[in-house]
């Protein structure tokens, strides 16, 4: 059982070299080699304690942006200790993520033991049927890395000395994407195998439709097989995702992005600008929009399995409902048939994670409103910050 699990790295290793331009991934941490990876987490905890120093007694230039942003003093300790939360959230997110990728547990080797999910990993696609699938490959886009990047590329117009600062976020900046990378690569993995998991009891169903009316006699044997399989993929997705598996690398990557939602709030509250405040604000609202952009495949994966919605082109139960009373079907199939309906109907299958519960497009929708009803609050404070700013007359 061993050896599935090293298929599945292997895959990875495949889709690693073929999504990015960093080779096999061998230089960094999580996918890499014990000894990389120990020297990465060594420099990441030195970088910690590089930043512990700067809380307990902050440089010049970090007390001088403090000024620049009229923020109360104690905030230039905080900006350092705010990194340090960050890099022990980095550090154990890539820690979590590497007991995954190398676990040993048969469960999990059972999981990944499938041919057809291991080629959807290796390729970074599913099949060409697919429209759900096509976004799933968001989460490798540079779109918010270079939106990071331009952020820091702007800090040296607004903070003075804002080289050194840009200087001093360089560590976390490094490890922030040598372990993110990995991270990302293996829950985007994990989202591929689930998938197509739930592809493959579509995929069953839809062989035997032409333009959606079924086509074949079916007999009773292969509604009881699909049933089966269907009750398995419940138990395999509930597995999958589970504290045990997948459960914390993920809580631990949505703690990053909500801690940082804090730090926003944090600093919008303490600033007396109207800058800091308006630009706080913005970064909350943007940094809780890309946390619900990365549960979004969550949430399709679920739909595939028990959408009912019209405007879903396929969903395991919209395809089984296109079976009932068949003419081709003889009264044992249609009780057998009658019988999956009832497991799919009973028994709604879908990615559930603890305390948040099953993953579904309503739950992030309701997620999305506290998001939407801030956004007008920032673009509120920005167009009032543009108003305020001084015109050159003015100054004169």
């Amino acid at each position: 059982m061993a050896n599935n699990m090293d298929e599945f790295r292997e895959a990875l290793r495949q889709r690693w070299a073929s999504k990015t331009l960093f080779g096999s991934g061998s230089a960094f941490p999580v996918v890499g080699s014990d000894r990389v990876h120990n020297f990465w987490v060594v420099l990441g905890i030195g970088a910690a304690m590089f930043y512990t120093y700067f809380a307990l007694f902050p440089p010049l230039v970090v007390v001088q942006a403090n000024e620049d942003f009229k923020l109360p003093r104690i905030m230039a300790n905080a900006f350092s200790g705010s990194l340090v939360v960050v890099l022990v959230c980095i550090l154990a997110r890539g820690y979590l993520t590497r007991g995954l990728l190398f676990s040993s547990d048969v469960s999990l080797s059972s999981i990944v033991q499938d041919p057809t999910a291991l080629e959807c990993i290796r390729q970074g696609k599913s099949q060409e049927k697919s429209q759900e699938k096509s976004h799933l490959d968001s989460r490798f886009m540079p779109k918010r890395s270079v939106l990071i990047a331009c952020g820091l590329a702007c800090l040296p117009f607004f903070v003075t000395d804002g080289l050194y600062i840009i200087g001093m976020l360089l560590p976390i900046s490094i490890l922030g994407v040598t372990f993110g990378l990995p991270t990302a690569l293996v829950l985007h993995a994990m989202e591929d195998l689930s998938w197509s998991k739930v592809d493959a009891v579509c995929v069953l169903m839809e062989n035997h439709l032409q333009q959606d009316i079924p086509t074949e006699k079916l007999d009773a044997q292969f509604w009881t097989n699909l049933t089966k399989r269907y009750l398995m993929l419940d138990r395999e997705l509930e597995q999958l995702w589970s504290t045990e598996h997948c459960g914390p690398p993920l809580f631990a990557d949505l703690a990053l992005r909500g801690y940082f939602v804090a730090v926003f709030f944090v600093v919008a509250v303490a600033s007396p600008g109207i800058q800091v405040k308006a630009w706080c604000v913005a970064g909350a609202t943007l940094t809780a929009m890309i946390t619900l952009q990365n549960l979004g495949p969550l949430a399709s994966i679920t739909a595939l399995c028990q959408s009912q919605n019209a405007g879903t082109p396929r969903s395991v139960r919209r395809l089984a409902v296109r079976f009932c009373n068949c003419e081709l079907f003889d009264e044992d199939a249609k009780a057998e048939h009658a019988r999956f309906l009832q497991a799919v109907t009973s028994t709604p299958v879908g990615l559930e994670l603890p305390i948040f519960g099953m993953v579904t497009t309503q739950l992030l929708a309701s997620y999305a409103k506290v998001v939407v009803t801030a956004a007008p609050v920032a673009i509120t404070f920005i167009l009032k910050a543009v108003g305020n700013e001084p015109t050159m007359a003015e100054l004169q």
